[in-house]
């Protein structure tokens, strides 16, 4: 018979404890335990690299100038820089021993003041004058070459004798015919050519004659020239051209006056009759002579009428005639020695 051994129950619990089994499962995780005590802060760390440049930002409002520093030093002068066009001058200054020329395109502007002083100012072409508020002050004599045509005629106050008072200007000629060159005058010549005389035919030619003309206006069939095709030309035709004729330019007329009528006033007057006397011889038919009448005509009539016949009486020459006679009627001359407007002298000028 085997025999039993009742254990107890610890030192079975030993037993078994001494002798471990395989490891179980892993239990579920246990409820998180309350946050303990903060610990004092460690020591700072090293310094980490430096991260990539970030966007810039708005750029913020400039804020107040600040004073001015004190002004530095002048720096040493800088190199001469190469020299400009030459502008325009606010002022010109001239004499007459330098007067102000102005050339083609060059220009004036607002605010200037341009002396010419004896000397004048001359333009030669084309002048751009910018005037504005202030506006362009010229003092002196004017000659402007480019701006008047050659060829322009104008009336001149002036004489053409310089002992008694302004003479022609620079530039002009007077129109008194004469003939001048053609070399000389080359811009004039290209103008009016020989519409007004071709001098020698060659080397010169003529200057309009105006002494003592009016000056009028070329028809071109306005009408109101009626004789201007029977114009006549300036000069006495020498076998070089005298000039225009007709309706053109250059011609000219002698001084006319138009038909028109007069009305005559009669005051009346009287014609003397003179008769010397004369007779009828005697009338065919019976009559009856009487001594205070020589016939009784009244019988003769009776006779005839009652007869039926017709008396004749012969033909006689009066010898009557009329007296001439002064009849008061007279037609004055009146006027001068031309026709013409009021007037007062001038003399022409031409643009050479």
């Amino acid at each position: 018979m085997r025999r039993l051994s009742l254990v107890p129950a610890a030192v079975a619990f030993l037993l078994f404890s001494a002798c471990p089994g395989a490891t179980g499962p892993e239990g579920l995780p246990g409820a998180t335990g309350p946050i303990g005590v903060e610990g004092p802060t460690g020591p700072a760390g090293a310094k980490g690299a430096t991260g990539p440049t970030g966007q810039s930002g708005v750029a913020g409002e400039q804020g107040q100038a600040g004073s001015t520093g004190p002004e530095g030093p002048t720096g040493p002068e800088g190199a001469t820089g190469l020299v400009g066009t030459t502008g325009p001058t606010g002022t010109f200054s001239g004499t007459s021993d330098s007067p102000v020329t102005f050339n083609d395109g060059e220009t004036v502007n607002d605010g200037m003041t341009v002396n010419g002083a004896d000397g004048g100012v001359t333009i030669n072409g084309d002048l751009t004058i910018n005037a504005g508020d202030a506006g362009v002050t010229i003092n002196g004599p004017v000659s402007a070459p480019g701006l008047l045509p050659p060829g322009m005629v104008v009336a001149f106050a002036g004489s053409d004798v310089p002992d008694a008072g302004a003479s022609v200007p620079d530039g002009w000629l007077l129109c008194d015919g004469r003939a001048v060159s053609r070399t000389q005058y080359p811009a004039l010549f290209a103008a009016i050519g020989i519409t007004h005389g071709g001098g020698d035919g060659v080397n010169t030619f003529n200057l309009p004659d105006y002494r003592g003309r009016f000056l009028r206006g070329v028809d071109d069939g306005a009408g109101r020239d009626p004789d201007a095709a029977s114009r006549s030309a300036p000069q006495p035709d020498g076998g070089f051209g005298a000039g225009a004729t007709g309706d053109a330019v250059g011609s000219v007329e002698g001084d006319a006056f138009r038909l028109h009528a007069h009305e005559i006033n009669d005051p009346g007057h009287v014609h003397d009759i003179h008769d010397p006397g004369h007779s009828h011889g005697a009338p065919s038919g019976d009559f009856v002579t009487t001594a205070s009448t020589g016939y009784d005509y009244r019988y003769f009539y009776q006779q005839n009428f009652y007869t039926g016949t017709t008396p004749t009486t012969a033909a006689a020459t009066t010898g009557i005639t009329i007296n001439s006679a002064t009849t008061g009627v007279t037609v004055l001359p009146t006027g001068g020695g031309e026709t013409r407007p009021v007037n007062a002298n001038v003399n022409w000028i031409i643009k050479d």
